[in-house]
């Protein structure tokens, strides 16, 4: 990035996030971490102000939690260094990527080999890598997030039936009801989903869908 780019970019991000002062070092030729300090906390609303600035600017970055202090220099940092590590395993495609929404995946995808023995051990066949495996995960999400048949099946386009049935299979796939291991099971889903290139290390298997 070009001195004067760098310039204009930092005016509109300091704007963006009602930031009083700011701080840039570049790293490297193409990377250069930027800071930015406001005399109180940072709302959100302007955390996601700087994030579209990024974007409309098309810039590729990650964007850190605030944190206080000489020690928020340090921290920051450190946090998108580690966003910055795991950039290449994401899945979701995201340009502008930012800690507070990576944190899990940071938390357990630091260790590959540990992330993807906790999916397969919590999902078996459901983290297989073919489509109705896909749905059954795709419905399992949808249950855990609205709670109820109809609602999940309203979000998905499906008939609640259908729904039930998906449910069923998962539950006869995992080998214990849905309600077992909830939290274990979410987390599973989270990392097969966001982290599919990171963590998956089987080949490709059949799984019937009956739904």
């Amino acid at each position: 990035m070009a001195e004067s780019r760098l310039h204009r970019l930092l005016s509109t991000l300091r704007r963006a996030g009602g930031a009083s002062e700011s701080l840039s070092i570049r790293i490297r030729a193409n990377e250069i971490a930027l800071w930015l300090a406001r005399p109180r906390t940072w709302p959100e609303s302007n955390i996601d102000a700087v994030r579209g600035s990024l974007r409309s600017a098309g810039s590729t970055a990650s964007v850190s939690m605030p944190v206080a202090g000489l020690d928020g220099l340090r921290d920051t940092f450190r946090q998108v260094q580690c966003l910055e590590a795991l950039r290449p395993s994401l899945s979701d495609g995201d340009e502008v990527l930012s800690y507070q929404d990576h944190r899990l995946e940071i938390l357990l995808g630091t260790d590959p080999a540990a992330a993807s023995r906790f999916v397969h051990d919590e999902l078996k066949k459901l983290a297989e890598n073919t489509e109705a495996a896909a749905r059954l995960r795709e419905t399992v999400s949808a249950a855990f997030a609205f709670g109820r048949h109809v609602a999940a099946a309203e979000q998905l386009g499906l008939h609640e039936h259908t729904v039930r049935n998906r449910l069923h299979r998962a539950e006869q796939l995992l080998g214990h009801p849905l309600s077992e291991r909830r939290a274990e099971l979410l987390v599973a889903l989270r990392l097969r989903e966001s982290l599919a290139e990171h963590i998956w290390r089987s080949a490709p298997s059949s799984l019937s869908d009956t739904a």
